[in-house]
């Protein structure tokens, strides 16, 4: 059996409390174009790992003997090493027996290593005939102009393949209503991305280049369509101006940001206009429950 030390890492963050994931529904044709990476494999080693540069955190090394590609295929590969943190609370996937067959979802880091974490749809298969694996089939051998539905044959996504990847417009619905739709080219999300969101509205307006946000991001009020939020991206990192509302469209916070780090002078404004709080290359936050501000 031919072995290659190409290494899927599972990272996490190290915080004092739990992991946080949004609540999981049925695998959809989104999940499955967001990682570089989709595998089925058997966990075949186990064994403690300690801190390295590429990864910063101590880790669970494990081996696994791959079964199926469904997703960037690696050519001539037959077993991959992951790395997961050592406990859920902190976001490690739960792989604790050998024998265990899991299907991964991952993504690669600056140093090439593959990176996944337990808010992704990886997890353990028991049958041969699990949902996701025929999902997963049928999203890899899809073709053409291609409409995706879910289990209860509701329409969830449509657009065209063009050599495995999505290109083009796609639009993709939550139920029986549109939740989102824009372009990609080559399987990257590019140009102008609107959401909606259960009614019909429209939540946000997001724009890419070469799969990352890039230019104005826009999040709108649920309720009455005022904006709510406006960033500045270049790259994938929040540069520019950033500006927070009232729900009637006042503004209350406005700050600067470069290279994802807030910069420069900060202001919050109560509902009058007047000047709250001040701070310097600090960003301002406002608690909901209370309407307190950040400042101190």
């Amino acid at each position: 059996m031919k072995f290659l030390p190409i290494l899927i890492t599972l990272l996490f963050f190290n915080y004092s409390y739990s992991c946080s994931c949004a609540i999981r529904g049925e695998l959809s044709v989104s999940d499955y174009y967001q990682p570089d990476v989709i595998l089925l494999g058997k966990v075949i080693k186990l064994e403690e790992n300690s801190l390295t540069p590429e990864l910063e955190y101590n880790t669970k090394e494990i081996t696994i003997e791959i079964k199926e590609f469904f997703k960037g295929r690696l050519q001539d590969v037959r077993q991959i090493k992951i790395y997961t943190s050592f406990s859920d609370a902190s976001c490690g996937l739960a792989v604790n027996n050998t024998g265990e067959d899991w299907i991964i979802f991952a993504h690669y880091n600056k140093h090439g290593y593959l990176l996944t974490d337990m808010c992704t749809p990886s997890k353990t298969i028991k049958e041969p005939g699990d949902e996701y694996l025929v999902k997963l089939k049928s999203y890899r051998d899809a073709v053409g102009v291609t409409k995706f539905y879910n289990s209860k044959q509701i329409l969830s996504a449509e657009g065209e393949l063009i050599n495995g990847q999505p290109h083009g417009l796609w639009s993709y619905y939550g139920g029986t209503w549109l939740s989102q739709t824009g372009f990609y080219d080559n399987g990257l999300k590019d140009s102008t991305w609107t959401l909606y969101n259960a009614k019909g509205k429209i939540d946000r307006i997001e724009n890419f280049k070469n799969g990352n946000r890039h230019g104005t991001a826009i999040q709108y009020n649920w309720h009455n369509g005022y904006p709510a939020k406006i960033r500045y991206y270049e790259d994938g990192k929040r540069t520019g101006r950033t500006f927070v509302f009232y729900d009637d469209g006042q503004l209350m916070i406005e700050g600067q940001f470069e290279q994802n780090k807030p910069v420069g002078e900060w202001v919050a404004y109560n509902t009058d206009g007047e000047v709250v709080c001040k701070t310097l290359d600090r960003e301002i936050s406002r608690r909901q429950d209370t309407g307190i501000f950040s400042c101190e």
